[in-house]
Order: C-alpha cells, then structure tokens, then sequence
C-alpha cells in the first residue's frame, strides 16, 4: 500500500527532527546525571552507614568515657593541692630584709622588740611584739602610737599603696611594772588585705 498525502505542502505537517549531534549531547548529559545520582544515593547509604557504626562506637564507649571522667576529677582532686603547694614555692619571695629594715628604722627611742613573726601564707601577715619605757617627754603609748604610724607608713609605701588602705592594723597593749620603771608592753599586727 502506498500512502500519497495529497494536501499542498504549506499544510503538510512537517515532523521536528533534532540533529543527530544534539541527540547524542543530550543522552551523554543525561547518562552522567544518571551515574552522578547513584553515587550520591550510593555515598549518602555508605555515610549512613559510618555513622551508624561511629554512634554504635561511642555508646560502646560511653563507660569507658565516663569511667575517665571520674578518674580526672579523682585526679584533680589530689593532684591541685599538692600543685598549690608547689606553687607557694615558686611565687616571688617577700622581701624579708627590706621589711625587717623598714620595722627596725621605724623603731623610735625607748622601744624595743622582743618578738617579731613573719608570714605571707596566704596573705602578708607581720605580727611584732615589744616594750616601750618613757622617753624624754614622751610616753610609751605616744612612743609605740610614732612606731606604729612610720611602720605602716613604710609598709605601704613598700607595698605600693599611697592611699594607706593596705594594712588591717590590729593593737594590744599592756602596762608593766618592772622596778624601778613602768614598761608598755605591746603587740601589733599588720595583715595585708585580701585583693590588695
């Protein structure tokens, strides 16, 4: 059977056909995209995968972690005192000499010292004790008030502080007869205050 189309030419349909260049591009970017989503799906399951093993690692792990936590913290706890201890050693020393120049030159006449204590664990602490006899006009209370003064007054100067607020200053005195004179026994303590 033969087909003739017998309608003129400007009403023949005519069939669109797509070089063959253009056909074979097209299947090329379509074939890649094809191999490009089965790698995606084939990683996306391999990373799943890996992950599921890593979490089922971890919860494997779980105890073991927190048996090492404990331990750190048990560790800690014995090993930050003896680390504190160790570190009173290497802070900077005080300067002992210098302090006991600056309590020495203070000393008016008629006072003398009969104790002396120094400690800077945790915080500078001078504890002085002495007796204090009349001198020329002066009392022992006036002479141990001049002695308390210049010692605090070299103190902070030595501490740094212009202000006088880096001392808590803390007086006790006594008097007692010792023939044939009236002697002011007295103790004085200087502690450094915290954060200063």
């Amino acid at each position: 059977m033969i087909l003739i189309n017998l309608l003129p030419e400007e009403y023949i349909e005519k069939k669109l056909t797509i070089p063959i260049p253009l056909k074979e591009i097209g299947l090329g970017i379509l074939a890649f995209l094809g191999v490009l989503l089965i790698f995606v799906i084939v990683h996306t399951q391999g990373l799943q995968r890996d992950a599921s093993t890593l979490d089922t690692e971890l919860k494997a792990m779980a105890p073991d972690l927190a048996q090492s936590e404990q331990l750190i913290r048990e560790m800690n706890q014995e090993l930050i005192p003896k680390k504190n201890f160790i570190d009173q050693f290497q802070k900077p020393e005080a300067h002992w000499d210098q302090i006991l120049n600056f309590i020495s030159d203070s000393l008016p006449d008629g006072v003398w010292l009969t104790s002396l204590m120094l400690s800077d664990s945790p915080l500078l602490n001078i504890q002085i004790e002495g007796l204090a006899k009349p001198y020329k006009s002066r009392s022992p209370i006036g002479l141990v008030g001049d002695f308390i003064t210049e010692a605090k007054k070299r103190l902070e100067e030595f501490a740094g502080d212009t202000k006088g607020s880096v001392f808590d200053i803390q007086t006790f005195t006594q008097q007692k007869d010792m023939e044939p004179v009236k002697l002011t026994q007295f103790v004085v303590r200087f502690q450094k205050k915290a954060g200063r």
